[in-house]
């Protein structure tokens, strides 16, 4: 009976992550729990620079410019199941489609306080298509006002109102007038 309490002692010391018992994380995590990083609501929360393996979604836009990205969402449609995947080239995205399941490997990282996946130390990631032609997501209708964030705001109202929906697809009815309100934008 000692030794066996004793190898749980030890079993114990060594595993990953740290800390209380309700904290055992599989390989893959979803896009929730890259999300949310309040680690009393999800204990596999990882922390900015962990790798996160397997994470699956289906794509719901592309931005391809120099820096492209892939924006992925779980087909719920329930808060905080939206992410943007950070591509250095367009080889990552070559061969896919708005529909596409996918999964991906890579970096916990933020930019501009967006939550991304990414290479690690500008290396590409790992993408994975695994089937074509899903339905996306729906819509989550709203008003500017629920989706107003800027980067100035950091963690204040409009930020905590617009996370639950970051890299999500989100509709705003109209009539709209739109224009830019940067100096120097142009």
């Amino acid at each position: 009976a000692l030794r066996a309490a004793m190898a749980a002692t030890a079993s114990a010391a060594y595993k990953y992550p740290p800390g209380p018992a309700y904290r055992t994380c599989p390989d893959s995590v979803t896009i929730y729990q890259v999300q949310v990083s309040d680690t009393l609501v999800n204990a596999c929360y990882p922390a900015i620079g962990d790798t996160v393996l397997g994470m699956r979604g289906i794509i719901t836009g592309f931005r391809l410019r120099s820096t492209g990205r892939i924006y992925m969402e779980n087909s719920n449609a329930a808060d905080y199941n939206g992410v943007q995947v950070y591509t250095i080239g367009h080889t990552e995205t070559q061969g896919l489609a708005l529909g596409d399941s996918i999964s991906v490997c890579g970096l916990q990282a933020a930019y501009q306080s967006e939550t991304q996946l990414q290479g690690a130390l500008g290396t590409s990631l790992t993408v994975r298509k695994i089937s074509s032609g899903n339905s996306l997501p729906p819509f989550r209708v709203g008003t500017t006002t629920d989706y107003k964030w800027t980067p100035a705001t950091g963690a204040g109202s409009a930020f905590a109102t617009c996370n639950p929906r970051e890299g999500c697809l989100v509709r705003i009815e109209g009539p709209l007038k739109v224009r830019r309100n940067t100096a120097g934008a142009g």
